[in-house]
């Protein structure tokens, strides 16, 4: 099984807790700051996630959730209405 890399981790679980913030993205994942930090910076950049609220508090939810990839077949993704 491939692993995913640090960037689509990000939007797994992004897609998975649409709101969380980057402490939640760090712990939820397990990726170095660095990881988190740059994956969220070029994702915001590319327009894939949206950013909300204060510098230090932003919260997160993804703009397309068919970006979201899981190769566990229990975990299923929906778009919401």
């Amino acid at each position: 099984m491939k692993k995913n890399s640090g960037k689509q981790a990000v939007i797994n679980f992004i897609g998975q807790h649409p709101g969380c913030s980057f402490q939640d993205i760090r712990r939820g994942t397990g990726l170095d700051s660095s990881v988190v930090n740059s994956s969220l910076w070029q994702m915001h950049r590319d327009g894939q996630v949206k950013r909300e609220g204060e510098c230090r508090s932003y919260r997160y939810t993804l703009i397309d959730t068919t970006a979201v990839t899981e190769s566990d077949p229990s975990v299923q993704y929906r778009q919401r209405p």
